[in-house]
């Protein structure tokens, strides 16, 4: 695959087509996104880019468990988050990082495209509000796509790092707000 960003751009828009969103927020979010490529074609990844850019995140499905990052000690559990990488799609960027969390290496995405691109599972625009005393970056945007991984059989949490552990979806779904509306969606409970 041609990694330029003409033909990443091309693939996100393409896959955003075949997103099916599951209220008037992931719609509104949806439109956002395509308009922010429309209008950064060559820069959409860029943490420069004060705007906003594309990030991605991934989950990792075992039967009726999802395995869940914290990001530090007094973070939430939820789903492990990333900045695109330069020249990589979204998936292979998040596919790679949940490798090297995890250890795990048979990771099958839940959705692909008939040319067998893994597709995201839900799309969400939000802001990123920085404390000036932490980072000297400005609040932006992040226009994440989000990726749902299959395994068989899920590794032992001895195996896994601190900063990951195994949820049944009920439990996971108490654990934030971003995360109950990917886990209502994988239990088919949202209505539009």
């Amino acid at each position: 695959m041609d990694n330029q960003p003409s033909v990443i751009k091309k693939y996100i828009l393409e896959s955003l087509e075949q997103l099916e969103p599951v209220d008037e927020q992931e719609i509104q979010d949806k439109k956002k996104i395509k308009n922010f490529l429309v209008l950064h074609p060559q820069n959409f990844y860029d943490i420069e880019n004060y705007k906003g850019h594309v990030t991605v995140s991934g989950v990792i499905v075992c039967r009726d468990q999802l395995l869940l990052f914290k990001k530090n000690k007094s973070s939430p559990w939820g789903q492990l988050h990333n900045h695109c990488e330069e020249g990589e799609f979204p998936f292979a960027t998040i596919k790679k990082i949940l490798e090297e969390k995890t250890g795990i290496t048979d990771l099958k995405p839940r959705f692909i495209d008939e040319e067998e691109r893994p597709l995201p599972y839900q799309c969400e625009v939000y802001d990123i509000d920085v404390t000036p005393d932490i980072k000297t970056d400005p609040n932006h945007t992040h226009f994440d796509l989000l990726y749902l991984f299959d395994i068989k059989d899920k590794k032992a949490e001895t195996e896994l790092s601190g900063e990951a552990k195994w949820f049944p979806k009920n439990e996971a779904a108490k654990l934030n707000k971003r995360l109950r509306k990917v886990i209502m969606k994988l239990m088919g409970k949202i209505i539009m």
